[in-house]
C-alpha cells in the first residue's frame, strides 16, 4: 500500500512537469489518461471533514493547478462558472438541503443508521466539484479548437495503443499488474475470470473500465481514420483495426455491443444520421429514471433476449439487476426530491437482522437515492446538454474534418453517460470528454467565422450581398478599355 500511496502523492509533481513539457491540450489528456491507466485504485486518502481523495480527485486538482499555471489565459477566458459546470454549483447547494433533510436516524432491525451531521455537506460538496465541476471546466476552456480536438483524438489512439501492452500480459498471466506493483488486487479476482481465460483490469477499477476505456480509444481511431488523419506516422486505420481486436479480447459484452453499433456509425454513416442518432441515445438516456418509473423500459424482452443469446448467468444477474431497480425505485419515491443523502441510508435493509438486502450497480440509482432529482438532474444534464448543443450547431459547422470530431467526440460522451445506467464506471476522463464537446462547438465555430472574416478582408474580393452572411464571395475581374 505504500507504493500505492506514494504514487498518488507524487502525481501533483509529474503532472506539473507534463505541462511544463508539453502543449496545455497535449498535457491535460495525458494527465487525465495516464492517471487513469496507471495510479492505482481502490486507494485514497481521508482526512476529517473533507471527502476521500482518491485517484479522480488527485488527477483532477492537480490538473487544476497546473492549468492556472500553464494555460492561466485560457482558464480565465473560460470563466468558471459561465459554463454548463454551473450546474454542479446549483447540485452542490442541493447537498446542502440534502444533508438537512436527512438528520433523523433509520431503525433497521438491531441497527441504527444515524442521521447526516452538519458537516456532511462539506465533504459531499467538494467530492461534487472535485469529481465533476473541475474536469469539466478544464475540458470546456483548454479543448476549443480543432487542432485541440485532433490532439484530445490522438491521444486517445495513442493511450489505447500502449494500454494493450498490460491487457496483452494479463490475457496471458491473469489480472496480476496491479497487485505486482501496488501490492493488492484493486477488486475481487473472482470477477476476472471470463469462460477459459481472463478479463484484464490492469490498474483500472474493473474490467468494465477497461473495456469501455478501449471503446473511446477504438472510436477515436476511427475518427481519424474517416478523417484521413495520421496517427504520428501511421495511418489511423490499421489502429482502430489493432484496437478493435483488442476489444474483444477485453471480454465484455456489453463494451463490444457499444463498439458493434459505434464504429460503423462512426466510419461510414454521414454526420446528420450519426448525430440525430446520439441525441436520441443521449434522451433516451437522461429520461431513463422516468421510463423506469412508469413501467415502460421492456424489461420482459431484454431478459428473454439475454435468454437468446447469452448464458444462464447473465440472465439471472440481468434479473435481478431488474429486481433491485425496482425495489429502489420505491425507496426513491420516499424522499424523491432531494434523496436519503448517503448509500448507507438509501438502500433497502432487512426488517429482522438490519442488513442491506439490496445492491445495485448502475451509477443512475445511485445518484437518484443519494441526491434525488436535484442531484441527478444537474449532474445528467451537465454531462449531456453538450451533445444536444452540437446537434443544434451541426449544420452551421462547414468542414468535414470538424463535423467528424464533433459528432465521435458527441458518440464518447454519450456511450460513456448511457454505461452509467447499468454500471458504475466513473473516470475523470468521461467529464472531460463532455466539457471538451462543451468548449469545441462554440470554439470550432469561432474558428469558421474568423476564417470568414479573414477572407472577406482579402483585396479584390467583395460580397454580393452584405446581409447575406452565406453569400457567395466573388472576385472582381479588371476592366477593359
Amino acid at each position: 500500500m505504500a507504493v500505492a500511496y506514494s504514487a498518488l502523492a507524487l502525481w501533483p509533481f509529474v503532472t506539473l512537469a507534463i505541462f511544463a513539457l508539453f502543449r496545455p491540450p497535449v498535457a491535460t489528456a495525458m494527465v487525465f489518461l495516464g492517471g487513469t491507466m496507471f495510479l492505482p485504485s481502490a486507494t485514497s486518502f481521508d482526512p476529517p471533514i473533507l471527502p476521500e481523495i482518491g485517484k479522480e480527485e488527485i488527477i483532477a486538482t492537480s490538473a487544476l493547478l497546473a492549468t492556472y499555471i500553464f494555460a492561466g489565459g485560457r482558464m480565465r477566458r473560460a470563466k468558471l462558472g459561465r459554463g454548463l459546470e454551473i450546474l454542479i454549483g446549483i447540485s452542490m447547494v442541493g447537498v446542502v438541503f440534502t444533508v438537512f433533510t436527512n438528520t433523523d436516524a433509520i431503525l433497521a432491525g438491531p441497527i441504527v443508521v444515524p442521521g447526516t451531521g452538519p458537516t456532511d455537506f462539506v465533504s459531499d460538496s467538494i467530492e461534487q466539484a472535485l469529481r465533476w465541476g473541475i474536469p469539466f471546466y478544464i475540458g470546456r476552456a483548454i479543448y476549443t479548437t480543432s487542432r485541440d480536438a485532433r490532439t484530445l483524438f490522438i491521444a486517445f489512439a495513442v493511450a489505447g495503443f500502449i494500454y494493450t501492452f498490460p491487457m496483452m500480459v494479463e490475457l496471458q498471466i491473469s489480472p496480476q499488474l496491479h497487485r505486482f506493483l501496488y501490492g493488492f488486487h484493486q477488486h475481487a479476482f473472482l470477477q476476472t475470470k471470463r469462460g477459459d481465460g481472463y478479463r484484464p483490469m490492469v490498474f483500472m477499477t474493473h474490467g468494465l473500465h477497461v473495456a469501455l476505456f478501449i471503446v473511446m480509444c477504438v472510436t477515436a481511431a476511427g475518427a481519424l481514420w474517416k478523417m484521413r488523419q495520421k496517427i504520428f506516422v501511421v495511418p489511423a486505420g490499421p489502429v482502430a483495426f489493432y484496437l478493435g481486436v483488442f476489444l474483444v479480447l477485453a471480454k465484455s459484452t456489453g463494451a463490444l455491443v457499444y463498439g458493434m453499433i459505434i464504429l460503423p456509425l462512426v466510419a461510414f454513416a454521414p454526420t446528420s444520421i450519426q448525430m440525430r442518432a446520439t441525441l436520441a441515445l443521449a434522451l433516451l438516456t437522461f429520461s431513463y429514471p422516468v421510463l423506469r418509473t412508469y413501467d415502460l423500459v421492456p424489461y420482459d424482452y431484454a431478459i428473454s433476449l439475454a435468454a437468446d443469446y447469452t448464458n444462464e448467468r447473465r440472465v439471472k444477474s440481468l434479473t435481478s439487476r431488474f429486481h433491485t431497480e425496482q425495489t429502489m425505485m420505491e425507496r426513491i419515491k420516499q424522499r424523491p426530491v432531494l434523496g436519503w443523502a448517503s448509500a448507507g441510508r438509501s438502500g433497502v435493509r432487512d426488517e429482522t437482522t438490519g442488513m442491506l438486502s439490496t445492491t445495485y450497480d448502475g451509477f443512475w440509482i445511485i445518484a437518484l437515492s443519494k441526491r434525488g432529482i436535484v442531484g441527478y438532474t444537474t449532474l445528467f444534464a451537465m454531462l449531456l446538454l453538450p451533445v444536444y448543443f452540437a446537434y443544434r450547431a451541426l449544420p452551421r459547422i462547414r468542414v468535414r474534418s470538424d463535423r467528424v470530431m464533433i459528432c465521435a467526440l458527441s458518440f464518447m460522451v454519450t456511450i460513456n453517460v448511457f454505461d452509467l445506467i447499468p454500471n458504475s464506471t466513473i473516470e475523470g476522463y468521461l467529464t472531460l470528454m463532455s466539457g471538451a464537446l462543451a468548449g469545441l462547438v462554440p470554439g470550432i465555430q469561432r474558428e469558421q467565422e474568423m476564417r470568414r472574416r479573414k477572407q472577406m478582408q482579402q483585396p479584390g474580393i467583395r460580397i454580393v450581398d452584405p446581409k447575406n452572411r452565406t453569400a457567395a464571395l466573388l472576385k472582381e475581374r479588371p476592366r477593359r478599355g
